[in-house]
């Protein structure tokens, strides 16, 4: 979880702030920070969920567990390669780190 907020919010700094400043406020992009956070929890519970109440040959487990475990596939991916720009632009900089989380 704590990766995934810190993509996200790298995703914030370097993307959205720049492209959408002067259109949205921060409050907005920090809901959506939080609202990806929510949508990756809401992901791992369904998982959870249906393992916990449906038995795995049932129709409904696999079509929904299948569902779940795709789009959490691929939000891993777009969480990985922004992991690998953010380390990239960091290593290309020479800076040190400065970012800190409250």
């Amino acid at each position: 979880m704590f990766t995934v907020h810190i993509a996200i919010e790298a995703f914030r700094q370097d993307v959205l702030s720049r492209w959408l400043a002067s259109a949205v406020s921060a409050t907005v992009l920090d809901f959506f920070v939080y609202t990806m956070d929510f949508v990756y929890v809401m992901m791992i519970a369904s998982i959870l969920f249906y393992s916990l109440h449906f038995k795995n040959s049932a129709k409904q487990f696999k079509s929904k567990i299948y569902l779940v475990s795709t789009l959490l596939g691929i939000f891993m991916m777009i969480i990985m390669g922004v992991l690998m720009v953010d380390i990239v632009r960091g290593l290309i900089s020479n800076s040190s780190c400065t970012y800190y989380v409250m």
